[in-house]
């Protein structure tokens, strides 16, 4: 199972990087947490249109400070933050639908910093 990866988004000339991260809190053993990921995976491209993808792991304790920062308690959480950090969205623990995920990066138009 590959888990999302924390890479940067490379701007390309005429190109505007991501103005927003969304922050995708997992565990990497836990069952909720691999079907996130498996539906992050599948909709990666249209994602990373709008907003980079940084997966906040509980196997990483350098993350424990993000965990305590946005006071996370349930997982899977995904929390779209502009570049700024503060949150533009926190949806509801547990699995996101796709659709529920798309529609809230297309919705980021105006809301980043």
């Amino acid at each position: 199972m590959a888990l999302p990866l924390a890479l940067p988004h490379v701007a390309v000339a005429g190109e505007q990087a991501p103005a927003a991260t969304l922050l995708f809190f997992l565990n990497p053993n836990g069952q909720p947490c691999q079907v996130q990921s498996q539906i992050i995976d599948g909709i990666r491209p249209q994602i990373e249109q709008k907003a980079r993808i940084v997966a906040v792991s509980t196997a990483d304790s350098a993350s424990m400070s993000r965990f305590r920062q946005y006071g996370v308690r349930y997982l899977p959480l995904l929390i779209l933050v502009g570049d700024d950090q503060k949150e533009i969205k926190r949806f509801s623990p547990g699995i996101q639908p796709a659709e529920e995920i798309l529609k809230e990066i297309a919705a980021l138009g105006g809301k980043t910093s």
